[in-house]
């Protein structure tokens, strides 16, 4: 068993890339956690090994010195608890496993897929599910997830939801609509106009639009930097 650590889920892909070649994920499984500090913590097993009961010990150990010191019930009751705790591990990575990460300023959520050895991909409602298991509920983008699904794009981080920056108010102002000839600029003529002609329209305030983040906080509008 092997541990590595790493701030993004690619830095994963690759040391493992690194380590057991492009397709790793047919040498290994992973499990994927994160701590405290957000430091994604992933527990790496190897996916074949052998149990011997009624099998021949491979060639390099001694079945001798396997049981020695050990009565043969014993040896075979741990073989079999062996055995049973490799196929309820192996129900863990039947179905495919969804990681979501969410950015620190929580406006962007990525899920990162992990095939499953019986069923390969998730459907949409099980990938939203893990998303509001997450706290992602808003901007989530449904047709990125559709291509994900029908694309089988696994092992890469996807964004996946984008939340809203807000908007800032806008303060009421004139806006003049004609404008001094250069010809009289400076000079102590007055510019004129026709009757009925707009000289000035008055632009009305506009309220501020809240924002929200992909976890559904809402960003006042005033916290817009002007």
């Amino acid at each position: 068993m092997e541990v590595i650590k790493a701030k993004e889920l690619t830095e994963v892909f690759d040391e493992l890339e690194k380590r057991y070649g492009k397709n790793w994920y047919e040498h290994v499984h992973v499990d994927i956690s994160t701590d405290a500090d957000s430091t994604i913590r992933v527990i790496i097993t190897p996916i074949a090994f052998r149990a011997f009961v009624g099998k021949e010990v491979k060639a390099t150990e001694d079945f001798h010195d396997v049981v020695a010191g050990k009565k043969m019930g014993e040896y075979l009751e741990e073989a079999v608890s062996k055995i049973e705790n490799l196929e309820e591990k192996l129900k863990e990575y039947e179905n495919p496993r969804i990681y979501v990460t969410v950015s620190e300023d929580e406006m962007k959520a990525y899920v990162t897929i992990i095939p499953g050895l019986e069923k390969e991909m998730p459907t949409i409602d099980e990938l939203i599910g893990a998303l509001n298991k997450s706290g992602v509920i808003f901007g989530i983008k449904k047709d990125v997830l559709e291509k994900i699904i029908n694309e089988k794009m696994t092992y890469q981080q996807i964004l996946v939801a984008e939340g809203k920056l807000p908007e800032a108010p806008v303060n009421a102002m004139i806006e003049y609509r004609f404008k001094i000839s250069r010809e009289l600029e400076g000079l102590d003529e007055f510019p004129s106009c026709t009757e009925g002609q707009v000289l000035a329209e008055k632009i009305p305030p506009k309220d501020g639009v809240p924002g929200r983040t992909v976890t559904g906080k809402e960003i006042p509008s005033d916290a817009v930097n002007l």
